[in-house]
């Protein structure tokens, strides 16, 4: 049986989008004051500032069916990601030849899944510490994983090269974004600062995903074959 890399990819791009629009819509839908519920302290004093986006921990932290459908969906697209991670590495030690820069991309790579799978199943209000390590434990390898795949130019050529920088641009800057938004946030409480913070968190989670669908379009004519091996009735002599 032959499978093509491009609708294995599609899927590992496609179920962690549409399930994020599903948890923002049900969210939003569901219970709208809950979601866009924040708080900050000012002058010694607790205030609620008026926002419009939940941030990603609000919509998906103990929330249901929010959460069992964010979950389910990273679940998912985790394994095909992690397989074809194998199968990339085994193209890139063949194009590009240096062995240890490409182990040196796919830890990266490997390590912005298993970070995800924390963040997910860890949530901050049951082990702060550990989903914060998981955090920033995603943050630092994909950033470091995009960095060390601007680098296959050879292989990807010019074109390719220019939408994986500018998607790498815009991913780290909504990271930076989001540090400013936070920290002006809880320092002045004012209205709308959490809805960008909010919204410049979308922007990270799709930039990510965007990024990761253009790295593996580069082998999206691939196909896997998967073939069955002889089977034994006996143990063989």
């Amino acid at each position: 049986m032959k499978v093509e890399i491009a609708s294995i990819w599609k899927f590992c791009v496609a179920c962690p989008s549409l399930a994020f629009l599903a948890c923002l819509i049900l969210s939003l839908w569901t219970d709208w004051q809950r979601s866009v519920f924040t708080e900050c302290i000012k002058d010694g004093k607790k205030h609620q500032p008026y926002n419009l986006l939940p941030s990603i921990s609000m919509m998906i932290s103990d929330r249901q069916p929010m959460e069992l459908i964010w979950r389910a969906a990273i679940a998912l697209h985790s394994f095909p990601r992690l397989f074809l991670g194998l199968f990339f590495r085994q193209k890139h030690l063949h194009l590009i030849g240096n062995k240890r820069f490409v182990n040196l991309m796919y830890i990266f790579y490997f390590s912005d899944i298993f970070a995800l799978l924390g963040l997910t199943y860890v949530q901050s209000n049951e082990w702060f510490l550990l989903h914060a390590f998981f955090f920033g434990s995603f943050v630092t390898a994909s950033s470091f994983f995009m960095i060390s795949a601007l680098f296959c130019v050879p292989v990807v050529g010019q074109a390719a090269y220019r939408s994986r920088k500018r998607t790498f641009h815009l991913h780290l800057s909504s990271i930076l974004i989001t540090m400013f938004l936070y920290v002006h946030h809880n320092s002045t409480c004012n209205d709308f600062v959490y809805t960008f913070f909010a919204f410049f968190e979308y922007i990270i989670v799709f930039s990510n995903i965007y990024f990761h669908f253009l790295f593996g379009s580069e082998f999206a004519s691939s196909t896997l074959s998967i073939q069955s091996g002889p089977m034994y009735t006996s143990l063989p002599k």
